[in-house]
């Protein structure tokens, strides 16, 4: 493959995700405006609650590692590469956003700043809103089981977007939030992903499993 043919596939991704991050941050106080009465309503309430509960850590891991267990009981042999691979991108993902969050310090939609009101570096949750962590990490792991269990992609990618839109919605976030948390989760989940899947090619085949 030519050199510049290479360089192009190397460098569109993150020229698209930048035009996607550069369209949502025009839309951010519009869309606010929008679902803060969402937030007011049954609908809102629950797609709040579950995107911050399915969006922790504390809950996506130890899902991950039942399913890999699950696996290994069942002897499928990428149970213990998805289970180190899942959890390095979590790791990778949720690390990488804290760093941005911190140096960047934008005020939350909660707060009632405004979006571009920035007070970085900073220790204060209420200026993390950019990006979100929540997004990053589950974009992170649908994008890295997805190529591994490409049956269930549609549905993880689906998850993980209703966490986005939940967290829009409880106000936690903007849309551009979202969308870098998105974009930087799945810069980390795709490559992860591919190594993942050429380790375990030959082994087992992991469409068996979904």
């Amino acid at each position: 493959m030519p050199k510049s043919a290479w360089s192009v596939r190397k460098v569109w991704p993150f020229a698209l995700g930048f035009l996607l991050l550069l369209a949502a941050s025009t839309i951010d106080e519009p869309v606010l405006e929008w679902v803060r009465t969402w937030n007011e309503t049954g609908f809102g309430f629950c797609l709040d609650t579950f995107a911050h509960y399915a969006g922790l850590g504390s809950l996506q891991i130890p899902a991950l590692l039942v399913f890999c267990l699950w696996g290994l009981r069942r002897g499928r042999k990428w149970a213990k590469p998805v289970a180190l691979y899942g959890v390095l991108a979590f790791i990778i993902s949720g690390v990488l956003t804290q760093v941005v969050k911190h140096l960047v310090g934008r005020p939350r939609p909660s707060t009632g700043l405004l979006p571009m009101d920035v007070k970085g570096p900073i220790w204060d949750s209420d200026f993390h809103s950019f990006p979100s962590g929540h997004s990053a990490t589950s974009f992170a792991l649908a994008a890295l089981l997805g190529v591994v269990f490409p049956k269930a992609r549609p549905y993880l990618y689906l998850l993980s977007l209703l966490v986005a839109l939940g967290r829009v919605v409880g106000t936690a976030h903007h849309v551009s939030d979202v969308v870098a948390g998105s974009i930087l989760g799945i810069l980390v989940g795709l490559p992860l992903g591919f190594r993942l899947l050429k380790k375990i090619q030959g082994s087992d085949c992991a469409e068996q499993t979904v």
